[in-house]
């Protein structure tokens, strides 16, 4: 494909911190519409190149080129409030992800706000406008973190395991509605999971991380590869030691 059909190109990058190297020739492509999930074991570099493609670290080597004026959304690992008496209500806290990149002083128009009041009826938290973030439910935090994140309709969505915090039904309810997110409303989506199998349903790509990236395709085609086999221990599709398939 042409550049131009490119959100991001990660350019053979290198991320260290001090004298450990973190990351290690890093080279992909993200596409219009992709779904990624981003797997490895703890330690492989999984939240370290979320944040590389940020540009919140040094890359050492290489360079991430967001092609024609690519906006990005984050939602960065524990974004739950654990402080039930914070403040904030839901309304005042997406409303921060317009606020951040106004210049002084930091006002919401009325355009704003019909803008943030449809994003709450998207992730159907508009009746909790008014409610403190802390006392909702961690589900129900999410999704006015997501609402936060989305407020600025960026191209691309990066999550750093968003859904540690959800018990089962809470999490299935998210992933549905990133699923509606990249279908519905053709959003791109890089997910960073330690559970590959929860995503099967979801994500057209899977990157596989131990520093170095490891692999770079669909998840059936990562169900078929030998040496990934062990960490997809909760599929049903798994290897003999022969590396046949069962």
């Amino acid at each position: 494909m042409m550049d131009h059909d490119k959100l991001i190109t990660v350019e053979d990058i290198t991320v260290k911190y001090d004298r450990i190297t973190a990351l290690k020739h890093i080279q992909f492509d993200i596409f219009p519409g992709d779904f990624i999930a981003v797997v490895g074991v703890n330690g492989s570099g999984k939240t370290t190149l979320a944040k590389s493609i940020l540009n919140l670290l040094r890359i050492h080597e290489g360079r991430v080129v967001w092609h024609n004026g690519t906006k990005i959304g984050y939602l960065p690992q524990h974004a739950g409030l654990e402080d039930r008496h914070f403040p904030a209500t839901v309304f005042e806290v997406v409303s921060s992800g317009l606020l951040k990149d106004k210049a002084f002083p930091k006002w919401l128009n009325k355009a704003d706000r019909n803008i943030i009041f449809d994003m709450l009826r998207l992730f159907d938290i508009e009746t909790l406008a008014d409610k403190r973030i802390g006392s909702l439910s961690g589900g129900q935090q999410q999704r006015a973190l997501l609402a936060r994140s989305m407020v600025m309709n960026p191209d691309i969505l990066i999550l750093d395991e968003p859904t540690n915090a959800l018990d089962q039904e809470s999490r299935g309810r998210f992933m549905q509605l990133l699923k509606s997110l990249n279908l519905e409303n053709k959003l791109t989506i890089m997910m960073i999971t330690h559970d590959v199998a929860s995503v099967e349903s979801y994500a057209n790509r899977i990157l596989y991380l131990e520093k170095h990236l490891l692999f770079d395709g669909s998840f059936e085609k990562f169900c078929e590869t030998q040496p990934f086999s062990p960490y997809i221990h909760t599929h049903p599709k798994r290897f003999d030691k022969k590396g046949e398939t069962s």
